[in-house]
């Protein structure tokens, strides 16, 4: 029963998504969720849940990961049908519907080929004696201080843009206090290491 809630949980999981991310659509907002952030929310919910079920629940990850997406994929479309009373306009060409697919199949594609390559190349890591976790760490944070200083360039053509000001400004804020943050937690780092040393 216990195994049974888990996959029920993550496959809902995966509709919900599909659902909101419609959603957002209909009411003219952005169509980045449905094809973005949602496969990287599922992947994420996957990689933390499948493990904890595993340990916990000795559930089978393959049959999880095949559940919650093809299942989830399918529970999204029939809660789209009785969401709308008709169709969404990108859903009467055959032609954006086909593409709408594509799309979804090549993020999908890309998601869980970086997660699988990353697997891979950690596990050779380790067999090396390299800590791949502290590896891991300190790329992501290099990745993510990249990032800032692209988005703090984003943020000035943001603040010279109509009603953009707020949004600029938001992620100025967001971008520099990481930036900071991250200076001051790699000085840190290195001033107990030298301690060690010493």
């Amino acid at each position: 029963m216990k195994r049974f809630c888990a996959l029920v949980f993550c496959t809902l999981f995966n509709a919900a998504c599909f659902v909101f991310g419609w959603h957002l659509i209909l009411n003219g907002c952005s169509s980045t969720f449905l094809f973005y952030i949602a496969p990287v929310l599922s992947a994420s919910v996957f990689l933390l849940f499948g493990n904890l079920f595993y340990k916990f629940l000795r559930l089978n990850r393959t049959g999880l990961w095949i559940t919650m997406n093809f299942m989830g994929e399918y529970l999204g479309w029939t809660g789209l049908s009785f969401m709308t009373e008709e169709a969404p306009p990108l859903l009467h060409n055959f032609f954006d519907l086909f593409y709408i697919i594509f799309l979804r199949f090549i993020i999908f594609a890309i998601v869980w080929g970086v997660i699988w390559g990353v697997s891979v190349l950690s596990r050779r890591l380790k067999q090396q004696g390299i800590n791949c976790a502290e590896l891991l760490l300190k790329g992501t944070g290099m990745a993510f201080c990249c990032l800032s200083v692209l988005m703090m360039g984003h943020s000035y053509i943001l603040q010279g843009k109509p009603n953009g000001d707020y949004k600029g400004a938001l992620i100025l804020f967001i971008s520099g206090l990481y930036l900071i943050g991250y200076v001051f937690f790699r000085l840190y780092q290195m001033e107990k290491q030298r301690l060690k040393v010493e």
